[in-house]
């Protein structure tokens, strides 16, 4: 805990120490409550130490915290535990993963997505993908929309992507069916048009 002042040092080398010592003496309880609200998003080599460090541990040890964080009102705290989960296996995992795949922010949500991709558990990631698939964030959906192609053996998947194909397929219906013209008033107006001049045309069009 004596470490923690050094946290806020306004020189980063000092504050970058500190967060070494923490990470290496440190056990997990200490990493997610100090180093987790300090993070910088933009340091990958600290965020890739971190998560490393506590993807080490047992993971019924860290899930208590880990869940905690994942409703963190802070978008980079909760960002950072969905790493942490995204190198830890099993149906827990997997559970937890689920919380972040309904959190308000897209970004996480497609990263949600990506930490479920390559595990065993098809059962529990093709429903939360079907879910996801119908996000209003067009991104989110199509990530998951191409992730489900993993699982295209899956009966609910061929389902699910039938039914995205139609609300597609239906929306480029209305594009192309919008304001119908009927070509007895195309024909009627065309004979109307004196053709004098090409620009007393365009004026009548317009």
């Amino acid at each position: 805990k004596l470490l923690q002042v050094f946290l806020y040092h306004p020189e980063s080398d000092v504050s970058k120490s500190a967060k070494i010592a923490i990470i290496e003496l440190g056990d997990y309880s200490d990493i997610i409550d100090f180093i987790v609200p300090t993070i910088d998003l933009s340091d990958v080599e600290e965020i890739t130490n971190i998560t490393d460090k506590l993807s080490k541990y047992k993971s019924e040890d860290i899930f208590f915290y880990i869940k905690n964080k994942l409703q963190d009102p802070l978008e980079h705290r909760r960002l950072l535990a969905l790493k942490v989960l995204s190198k830890i296996e099993g149906d827990k995992a997997i559970k937890l993963i689920n919380i972040s795949a309904n959190d308000k922010s897209p970004k996480i949500k497609s990263l949600a997505i990506s930490a479920l991709i390559g595990r065993a558990q098809t059962g529990e990631i093709v429903p939360i993908l079907n879910r996801l698939v119908q996000d209003p964030d067009i991104e989110v959906s199509e990530v998951a929309l191409q992730h489900l192609n993993n699982y295209s053996d899956q009966p609910s998947v061929q389902r699910i992507k039938l039914s995205v194909s139609k609300n597609h397929s239906s929306e480029k219906s209305k594009t192309i069916t919008k304001d119908p013209v009927d070509e007895t008033t195309i024909l009627t107006n065309t004979r109307n048009i004196e053709f004098k001049d090409p620009s007393s045309v365009d004026d009548q069009i317009e």
